[in-house]
């Protein structure tokens, strides 16, 4: 019986040239995922990139991570300032020296990905907490108050 909490799937049929096959089959196997998966991954990562052009895509144990094209800066830190800077775009974009229409960029992504997002974000300052306390108790050292 089928899991009423998995959501149905498309099925498509795609033409796709021997040589790209045979590269998104490596692609697939060297991440660990089915060839669909590999190609879901693609499609989305091209559909967002025609949206959003100044944002490319970083994987880090399965999970995608928008990034500031061209810089080390994740979509969700340039969110933080805006609000940080209680709102203000440009002053967001002064201090990490981008163009606010990067800055706009990165907020109408996380408009639209919102839950997606937080998800990640909860996830990612767990595992840091995590991460921290590992570090405390292996140096036998008092947690700050």
């Amino acid at each position: 019986m089928p899991n009423p909490a998995t959501p149905r799937r498309a099925i498509v049929s795609l033409r796709l040239d021997p040589d790209t096959l045979t590269r998104v089959s490596a692609q697939a196997a060297e991440h660990g995922v089915t060839r669909t998966a590999q190609i879901e991954r693609y499609i989305l990562d091209g559909m967002d990139r025609d949206c959003y052009p100044q944002l490319t895509f970083r994987y880090r144990d399965g999970d995608r991570i928008p990034m500031v094209a061209g810089r080390r800066l994740q979509v969700r830190h340039v969110v933080e300032m805006v609000d940080g800077c209680e709102g203000d775009a440009a002053a967001a974009a002064t201090e990490y020296r981008l163009p606010i229409t990067t800055v706009d960029a990165c907020l109408a992504y996380y408009a639209e990905h919102k839950s997606e997002m937080d998800a990640w974000i909860a996830k990612d300052l767990d595992a840091s907490e995590d991460a921290f306390q590992a570090w405390v108790a292996e140096r036998g050292l008092a947690e700050p108050a």
